[in-house]
């Protein structure tokens, strides 16, 4: 125990903040508590937007065509902007708290089993759900007659491939590692600061001062990774380093802002002026200084209005991570339900984050809050008062749910998926020339779905949103290969096809995975320049993302991208021996 005392009273910075900072916290605990739980629950808010985005931005496995909103984009971005830098924080900004307060073992034991053991006992079935709905979603938009018999076969995964949206569970418990290496490294070459507490606390106490100091910092790291306007995030098991390091940062900041005893005051009193601040830095483009401001502003807001002890604000920070662990699979597959209702954009956004969060909350009240699985998510359970309204509701919602996806829309009424809701004989019916044909007839062994792909002369243009390698074996399936473009003027033929027929983008069969920037064809050829039809800009490797694999018909792009091969989009085919 004596290791961990002498960690205690490195990462605390200074000597002998620990009794002090824990009195001044608890009188602020219920507003950050409540903010936490508020920046989880948006995640609904996140995930079911992506189901709304344009056509031209296909990023999600269910978009609705009859009601897409650039809105629905806006939305996500500003709370994008926010949520995961405020987060990071209060992660570290509580897990100070738990060091000091309770001890270091404590803190990192608490860490294990609220962090690491719910990411591994819920991304199986988690991945599965996700399956599901994609594979609903996909077969309602292929024209399948029973998309819900379809997505229960989902095959579980044992070994997931990604960490879905538990990466920020993943995230935090490296941070944690880390910073419990760092104190051990700090420990071991006995490195005291009793500076940095003062400096601290003057920065944090003027507001301008933390956002001029914090908005340069994240302005100088995005521009040094070519981060241009958001925050990337990655799904993947090997984690992101600069991204790791961005939010470990941000933890930092939390952590420091505890062990320093800083106050928010400042941060409070100037809440609104911050928030519309961040709000103006964003329209104009300083996106990340709008971050901090942002960041300063929810801290502010909630450390002014719901900083009391409240039932309802208590009952919402209970419940905030089962929403954040159930939501994802649910903001798939609910928007798939609402397919056929004849409402627009915003209303009908409406109705799918309230089904969504819904069916989050009363599953929680009937089945976690008074269980075993809320013992295991937040340390406690509670008495089982209103449960059986809960278990009432679940149960009417559920079937309500069910029903519906058994019952979908005929698929000759569902919306179209091309452009425009047009069907493609429709889109190129200005080019009798080109030998069309939809539905495209599928081989059986093939997964996809005939409304989604079209024949055009020797091309098959499929709309199903796949990988790269799953590209590659569909366009197997299909007797043919993903397309390799070997003339300037066989590129831009491809281009105006996928153009026409839809705002997604395509693979084509080009890739740089064998050796960085040697760009070669699916049929062991090399791209030669005079070939290259590359957009402005491209091939890049946005924000420091591996980007192997080119696509083509991207809607703001006057030619190839280059694209995460993990990414999921369209592709085009080209037949064996038939000749483009």
């Amino acid at each position: 125990m004596s290791f961990f005392i002498k960690l205690r009273s490195v990462l605390g910075w200074v000597d002998g903040v620990e009794k002090s900072n824990s009195m001044k916290t608890s009188a602020r605990i219920h507003g950050l508590d409540s903010l936490r739980a508020s920046l989880m629950i948006l995640g609904v808010v996140i995930h079911t937007s992506l189901a709304y985005f344009p056509e031209e931005l296909q990023v999600w496995a269910f978009q609705d065509p009859s009601a897409s909103s650039w809105v629905a984009v806006w939305v996500l971005e500003f709370i994008h902007l926010f949520r995961m830098p405020a987060f990071f924080l209060l992660s570290g900004f509580f897990g100070a708290m738990l060091w000091t307060q309770r001890s270091p073992k404590k803190m990192l034991l608490n860490r294990i089993k609220r962090v690491v053991f719910p990411l591994f006992v819920f991304i199986v079935p988690l991945y599965y759900l996700g399956d599901f709905a994609s594979i609903y979603a996909e077969d309602l938009m292929g024209g399948g007659d029973s998309p819900m018999f379809l997505a229960l076969g989902a095959t579980i995964n044992w070994m997931p491939e990604n960490t879905m949206h538990l990466w920020f569970l993943y995230y935090l418990a490296w941070i944690t590692l880390f910073n419990a290496a760092v104190v051990a490294l700090f420990s071991a070459l006995s490195w005291h600061s009793t500076r940095i507490a003062p400096l601290v606390r003057k920065v944090t106490s003027n507001p301008w001062m933390f956002l001029g100091v914090l908005g340069l910092f994240v302005s100088t790291w995005a521009w040094a990774l070519g981060w241009e306007d958001s925050i990337p995030t990655s799904g993947e098991w090997i984690p992101n380093g600069p991204i790791l390091l961005f939010y470990w940062a941000w933890y930092l900041v939390g952590w420091v802002i505890y062990t320093s005893e800083a106050s928010f005051d400042g941060f409070e009193k100037r809440c609104w002026v911050l928030f519309f601040l961040g709000i103006g830095f964003w329209v104009v483009g300083l996106d990340w200084f709008a971050v901090v401001a942002l960041v300063q502003a929810s801290l502010g807001l909630f450390l002014r209005f719901a900083n009391k002890a409240s039932e309802r604000w208590r009952y919402l920070s209970d419940s905030a991570y089962w929403v954040y662990l159930l939501h994802l699979p649910l903001t798939i597959f609910v928007p798939a339900l609402l397919l056929g209702w004849p409402l627009p954009f915003f209303p009908k956004f409406l109705c799918a984050i309230a089904l969504t969060s819904v069916i989050c909350l009363v599953t929680y009240g009937a089945f976690v809050r008074t269980t075993f699985i809320g013992q295991f998510l937040n340390g406690r359970k509670y008495p089982h008062r209103g449960r059986r309204f809960s278990v009432a509701a679940t149960l009417l919602v559920v079937s309500g749910v069910v029903w519906a996806g058994f019952n979908p829309q005929p698929p000759l009424d569902r919306p179209s998926p091309w452009r425009n809701q047009e069907q493609p004989q429709v889109l190129l019916g200005d080019q009798p020339e080109l030998n069309v044909v939809f539905p495209y007839p599928l081989p059986d062994e093939s997964s996809l779905y005939s409304r989604s792909c079209v024949g055009v002369d020797a091309l098959i243009f499929c709309l199903k949103p796949s990988s790269y390698s799953d590209a590659s074996v569909h366009c197997k399936a299909l007797g043919g290969q993903l397309a390799s473009l070997e003339t300037l003027d066989e590129a831009l033929f491809v281009q105006d096809l996928a153009l026409t027929l839809s705002t997604s983008a395509f693979y084509i069969g080009l890739n740089d995975l064998e050796v960085e920037s040697e760009w070669t064809w699916e049929n062991g050829e090399a791209l030669m320049d005079e070939e290259s039809k590359w957009s402005e800009g491209e091939p890049n490797s946005w924000g420091g993302t591996e980007e192997d694999c080119a696509a083509t018909g991207w809607d703001q792009a006057d030619g190839w991208v280059d694209l995460p091969c993990e990414h999921e989009t369209g592709f085009v085919c080209e037949l064996l021996n038939a000749g483009l």
